[in-house]
């Protein structure tokens, strides 16, 4: 149909009738969070609302935190006012506790699956030892841990957490070799000399329990005490070797084995205590230590005695060391061991009961002092005792005193 133009001449009846156009009403939507408006949109009939842009978020609580899920509502085709709401999912809250040492550097609550984040704050640990210095690494569930293997992913959160500030330590006189088993061996860092130092080993370094103090550790160094922890169980060969100024060794409780020579020409040491724990001794361990004027074993010890200026093995009554300048050894004695009285550069005399059967290598080696050996059997019972070959080697001209006449050196050289 032709829409009519009034501008047309009137020639006759005419009859007009109205035509419509057809429009679609607008409807309101609105979007709600929390009782507030978040959104409003007129929207034609029949088609569908946009969702908000943004995302809609609800305060936590101290338990909560809320993760938004969606409208409530559908508003794909909107054919009258609509009012839409969010909806939110509650997620249970965890505390994280932040701890350096035993104090407590931050607190977070956390919503199950999401993560904590790490304090921005500087974190320091204290040294208790001046010549420590210590960095912070990482964070980790475990105070005691040694490894970042072991470190805080700072994943979802699934329960509370303490986490504890994990940090390595630097000496500036020390070397720490940590391994894997979570134990260390120390031993002076290269190059120091430690002129004028009492050194006191600790117990534990970056958490690794400092158990050895390995072949050599020290030697040649110029430390004048050193404090040996209960932790160490072993001191191996030569480790103090040619410590000329050390003067004081204190070995705790819990050492088990002392190394061959180990603490070899430490010339101004004067007395040593060895404690019940010890099960090892090697040979000449205080050889050359020219002022040693006692060794106390403790009475405890179920392995070693000391009597008479000797270290002696219980079981096989074998001197295993001795010194001084003038040595009775004690009767019941059987056997005088390697490297017993090595290098012992005061012993002139020395007294030696019928009960030795046997004198091992290098047992007088470099006792060039050595005058006269006191036999208290016959020359003949001397020739029947086993000597190795170097039992005398580098000694002084002696002669040994039998109860029947005395010998050469070289007569005494003689075995059966």
């Amino acid at each position: 149909t032709t829409k009519y133009s009034f501008d047309s001449p009137i020639s006759g009846a005419l009859t007009l009738y109205a035509k419509f156009d057809e429009e679609f009403r607008n409807y309101t939507v609105t979007f709600l969070n929390e009782g507030e408006t978040y959104d409003t949109q007129s929207v034609p009939y029949g088609t569908p609302a946009t969702a908000p842009s943004g995302t809609p978020t609800k305060a936590d609580t101290y338990d909560y935190a809320y993760e938004f899920t969606g409208w409530d509502k559908s508003f794909d085709t909107i054919t009258g006012d609509l009012t839409v709401t969010a909806q939110y999912k509650a997620l249970e809250k965890y505390t994280v506790t932040f701890r350096n040492g035993e104090d407590v550097v931050a607190t977070q609550r956390v919503a199950s699956g999401r993560s904590a984040t790490a304090p921005s704050a500087k974190l320091e640990q204290a040294a208790e030892d001046e010549h420590v210095t210590y960095t912070f690494n990482f964070w980790a569930t475990d105070p005691n841990v040694y490894d970042d293997y072991y470190a805080y992913d700072f994943g979802p959160v699934r329960e509370a957490v303490t986490l504890y500030a994990i940090f390595s330590g630097t000496h500036d006189q020390l070397k720490f070799n940590l391994s894997n088993d979570g134990t260390a061996s120390v031993s002076a860092k290269s190059g120091a000399s430690l002129a004028n130092t009492a050194v006191t080993i600790p117990s534990t370094f970056n958490r690794h329990k400092v158990t050895t103090i390995p072949r050599a550790a020290f030697d040649g160094t110029e430390l004048t005490s050193v404090t040996i922890p209960s932790s160490v169980t072993s001191i191996e060969d030569y480790a103090f070797r040619n410590c000329t100024k050390l003067t004081s060794v204190s070995i705790s409780e819990g050492v088990t084995s002392i190394g061959g020579l180990a603490f070899y020409h430490c010339s101004e040491l004067i007395s040593v205590s060895i404690p019940s724990s010890v099960t090892s001794i090697g040979s000449a361990v205080f050889g050359g230590c020219i002022k040693l004027a006692s060794i106390t074993i403790d009475e405890r010890n179920k392995v070693y005695r000391s009597a008479a200026n000797c270290i002696i093995e219980r079981s096989s009554n074998t001197l295993i060391f001795g010194f001084g300048t003038s040595v009775t050894i004690p009767s019941g004695v059987t056997s005088i061991g390697k490297g017993a009285f090595s290098d012992c550069g005061s012993l002139s005399s020395v007294t030696i009961p019928t009960s030795v059967t046997s004198i091992g290598e290098y047992a007088f080696q470099l006792c060039d002092a050595l005058t006269t050996i006191h036999y208290q059997g016959t020359k003949a019972q001397w020739t029947a005792i086993t000597k190795s070959s170097t039992w005398n080697s580098a000694t002084g001209a002696y002669t040994v005193k039998c109860t029947n006449g005395t010998l050469t050196k070289a007569e005494s050289e003689k075995s059966a």
